[in-house]
């Protein structure tokens, strides 16, 4: 008895056996390999949820961005039309599609008065004319002309480089402001080159309607909305604004793709050019158009499909444009 008692004092002392080491190692490594293995899925899961989350926050945002202003177009552009100095006085109409062609994605321009800085004419506009005698020149409240304009201000007066919508309720027309006299509260609009060219009539207004005191001046607010491609793997969606001084400024991330379809049972009339004939050559100011946008994820992500895209189509019905009657 007591050589057995001495015999495990012995064993104790002389500690683990080597396979007894080698199987606690192997153990080791199985736990440590199979929680290396549940992290790294997780890691890949939870940067799935992330990049996609952000596909789809980005979806949305440039899906209410476009549609907002989709269905504020044509607001006080009587007919969704303006005369213009744009094509020598061609009409410039509400909603303007420019196609991509099969691969390349659609351009749309939007055009709306603002009716925050609004006034009306105190005498009746001449033709030919280059200079409107208003009712004031900023919105109630506003400081001065010079301050709402320049760095910072809050916009709430006419501005040098505007686009100023002009309407009597049966006709609109559309001038850039090429400089403002606060204390004669008079606004011209000059013929010319600079931003402003494109949109005065050299004559003046002599291709405008002859438009009486009393009819309603405010901005207009004139939105391109198109896709830089530049970069193929950080496409972003663009916004021009009014005559476009500033350019195209980047307004969502990996945007890949917008496509814009009018719906050719709505408001068809060759004679205006209100909607698109079978061929789908003219989509202009339609009363209602079909918004694709496909969104795509930041990179791509390995082992788990990579690049993951996802389009979302909506109908848009516009309320300030009808159908002729």
């Amino acid at each position: 008895m007591e050589a057995k008692r001495l015999e495990m004092r012995r064993a104790a002392f002389l500690g683990f056996t080597l396979i007894e080491v080698l199987l606690a190692l192997l153990l080791t490594m199985i736990l440590l390999a199979g929680i290396y293995n549940l992290f790294g899925s997780q890691e890949k899961s939870q940067v799935l949820v992330d990049q996609v989350s952000e596909m789809n926050q980005n979806l949305r945002v440039a899906a209410a961005t476009i549609t907002r202003d989709m269905r504020m177009a044509g607001y006080h552009l009587e007919d969704a039309r303006a005369t213009s100095g744009t094509g020598g006085g061609s009409p410039i109409n509400a909603i303007h599609i420019i196609d991509g062609g099969t691969n390349g994605p659609d351009t749309i321009e939007i055009m709306y008065g603002d009716t925050t800085v609004q006034t009306t004419i105190r005498d009746p506009m001449p033709s030919p004319s280059a200079e409107l005698n208003v009712q004031a020149v900023c919105a109630p409240g506003a400081s001065s002309q010079a301050t709402e304009c320049g760095p910072g201000g809050r916009r709430l007066c006419f501005c040098e480089n505007d686009l100023i919508v002009i309407t009597d309720g049966l006709n609109s027309s559309i001038f850039c402001v090429t400089q403002v006299q606060e204390a004669a509260l008079k606004i011209q609009h000059n013929p010319g080159g600079g931003p402003c060219g494109a949109y005065n009539d050299p004559g003046g207004h002599g291709a405008f309607p002859g438009y009486g005191s009393g009819s309603m001046l405010m901005r207009l607010e004139r939105k391109v909305y198109s896709i830089n491609r530049t970069d193929p793997n950080h496409p972003v969606l663009t916004v021009s604004e009014g005559v476009g001084l500033a350019g195209a400024q980047p307004l969502v991330d990996y945007i890949e793709d917008l496509q814009v379809e009018a719906d050719p049972s709505d408001c068809m009339d060759p004679v205006t050019s209100r909607c698109p004939d079978t061929t789908g050559t003219v989509r202009d100011s339609c009363q209602a158009y079909t918004l694709t946008i496909t969104a795509r994820t930041r990179k791509p992500l390995a082992g788990i499909g990579g690049i993951r895209r996802r389009t979302i189509t909506e109908k848009v019905k516009i309320r300030n444009i009808n159908c002729p009657a």
